[in-house]
């Protein structure tokens, strides 16, 4: 379905199945407003990330502070962090929006928002990570641009956020990157949102050539294939001495916004970090 068609039946689908009134993950009618507008169930397996490599943000299936990956070599960005795990209701969102479902982006931005990691770090740019321009035409959207616009917009519009429900607990010392570990029953996010206060959205990266899909492929065949496809926009501001905050929705190995960030440190940028919506398993 190209991209005419496929707005089109977005819309149609919008107008037949009201969001309001379903769960985004399993279609259940909802007969009141629900967080993220997910049912009760879906809301309870949605998995947070509770032992996950200090780096990259992975989860781990072992007593290690980092993944296998992270231990072997050094990463361009300083941190990964994810809201959930890619599983059960997590991973059948991401599905939804990648299929053309774009108003799922601002329910994930929602969860994003609720699980903000960097509150202490102030970020001269929010950028999302690009699609090609034929995935775009296919699409009509650039799912990971949808969730940085709606995360910014959460982000800078309001003070507070809602309270998570976390087992073990990861925080970092924002300007060095350096993670301490404690374990708490609940999370309550700081009331300011810090350094995500007037946060900016720049659509300042480009995929200049197509790849294979990432999901095809092994770990060690995606650093190869996704070599070369970023560059800065000729649009892009200034980013010099900046530190950019990268969105993608879901991290697998890492390979994508490590290329991304090293685009963005070669165009002047001090720092990158990254959030996603959802993460893997790390080895």
């Amino acid at each position: 379905m190209t991209g005419k068609f496929a707005a089109l039946g977005r819309l149609l689908s919008d107008a037949l199945c009201p969001e309001e009134f379903k769960c985004i993950s399993c279609g259940a009618e909802l007969r009141e407003a629900r967080e993220f507008c997910l049912c009760p169930r879906c809301r309870e397996i949605l998995e947070f990330n509770k032992r996950f490599c200090q780096t990259c943000g992975v989860r781990l299936k072992d007593e290690a502070d980092y993944c296998q990956t992270c231990k072997a070599s050094p990463r361009a960005f300083v941190l990964a962090r994810a809201a959930c795990v890619y599983s059960g209701a997590a991973r059948d969102m991401t599905v939804a929006l990648k299929n053309g479902n774009g108003w799922i982006a601002k329910h994930l931005a929602g969860i994003m928002a609720a699980r903000y990691p960097y509150g202490g770090v102030v970020f001269g740019a929010c950028m999302p990570v690009p699609v090609e321009k034929k995935r775009l035409a296919e699409r009509g959207f650039n799912q990971s641009a949808l969730i940085a616009k709606a995360l910014c917009r959460i982000l800078t519009e309001t003070t507070t956020t809602k309270t998570a429900t976390t087992g073990t607990t990861t925080t970092e010392t924002p300007t060095t990157g350096t993670p301490t570990t404690g374990t708490a029953a609940t999370e309550t996010p700081k009331t300011e949102t810090g350094g995500a206060r007037g946060l900016r959205y720049i659509d300042g990266l480009l995929k200049i050539k197509s790849t294979e899909k990432q999901s095809l492929l092994s770990a060690k065949t995606r650093a190869e294939n996704i070599k070369g496809v970023f560059a800065l926009s000729p649009k892009c501001p200034n980013i010099s001495g900046q530190t950019v905050l990268l969105i993608d929705d879901v991290y697998t190995t890492g390979a994508t916004v490590s290329e991304c960030a090293k685009i963005l440190l070669r165009g002047g940028a001090k720092a990158v970090y990254v959030y996603t919506f959802a993460t893997g398993t790390g080895k």
